[in-house]
């Protein structure tokens, strides 16, 4: 068994994963709420048999959940999800990609 880093303060939850190979995969999910706060995506990455949290983009001021990710290297992951913003707005699709040293947000439609 390998152990999570578990960044958040209780309540995280891994939704889904993708490996390139036996010692490189990456984890989504998302944290749990601090204090009432919103929920931030969650990005766990096992690189040489040790698991580390990844900054990832986590948009706006609301909840924010990953659902699923595909690697197609270790320079190229895709993860997908949603957001949902702290007003009335409705909820949102939610893509980040990460190119080998950072995840960022990409544009996907919303209808």
């Amino acid at each position: 068994m390998t152990v999570s880093p578990n960044p958040g303060a209780g309540g995280d939850f891994l939704a889904g994963v993708s490996c390139i190979s036996a010692s490189t995969c990456v984890a989504v999910g998302h944290d749990g709420k601090v204090a009432g706060g919103p929920t931030k995506s969650l990005v766990e990455m096992l690189q040489a048999g040790s698991w580390k949290a990844a900054s990832t983009a986590s948009p706006g001021t609301g909840n924010n959940f990953l659902l699923g990710a595909f690697c197609f290297s270790a320079q190229f992951c895709v993860a997908v999800g949603w957001q949902t913003p702290l007003s009335d707005n409705p909820t949102k699709t939610l893509v980040e990609t990460f190119n080998g040293h950072t995840w960022s947000l990409s544009t996907s439609p919303s209808p």
